[in-house]
């Protein structure tokens, strides 16, 4: 079995060194062999007894530092793990309702839609949810993403045709994706016509 050693540390200039100007992260959730670990005041992270073997790391608090998901092949009565958290880009979205003259009669939900956030490896994944004003807020590392509005949250008479967007993602920036547009349907209306 190994004893596993994490150093959790800000990597301000992201060149994956711990060195000058970087600072260990304390308080801070990972992952590891399906346990959850925080790091202490030095950044550390201890794990003992740990059977050989393949395991993941990965983040588990979302916020504008974080780290790319990865697995570490444990062989030796000692590991030592670096990982050095980067500064994350934020997402930022919403939806709006469009209605016709003949569209059924909503009240207008804007709480509760989900969105699902990946890359295209499916290392970084994100599941988002609206607040009361049809808006949204994640951080993520640097990357190109999908992100796939859940059409099962729609509320009833109502649909989202153009429901996902592509787009990159850079650490320290804002990107904002264009609107997502729920229609209301419009009701069916039979015409009829009287001649002579």
């Amino acid at each position: 079995k190994s004893n596993i050693t994490a150093n959790v540390y800000y990597d301000h200039n992201a060149n994956n060194i711990y060195d000058e100007g970087d600072e260990p992260a304390n308080d801070y959730l990972l992952g590891l062999n399906e346990k959850v670990f925080i790091s202490d005041k030095e950044g550390r992270v201890r794990y003992s007894n740990v059977p050989f073997g393949k395991y993941t790391v990965k983040p588990l608090q979302a916020g504008i530092w974080s780290f790319d998901q990865k697995e570490v092949e444990v062989n030796k009565f000692r590991t030592k793990l670096n990982i050095p958290l980067k500064r994350s880009g934020t997402l930022t979205g919403n939806i709006f309702y469009e209605a016709g003259t003949h569209s059924f009669d909503i009240i207008p939900r804007y709480e509760g839609f989900r969105f699902r956030i990946a890359n295209a490896d499916n290392s970084v994944v994100r599941t988002v949810v609206t607040d009361s004003s049809g808006n949204f807020i994640t951080f993520l590392p640097n990357g190109v993403y999908t992100i796939r509005l859940d059409k099962n949250t729609l509320p009833e008479h109502t649909e989202c045709k153009d429901f996902e967007r592509i787009l990159q993602i850079e650490a320290g920036k804002i990107s904002n994706p264009e609107e997502f547009k729920i229609e209301v349907r419009e009701r069916q209306i039979n015409i009829k016509r009287f001649s002579n």
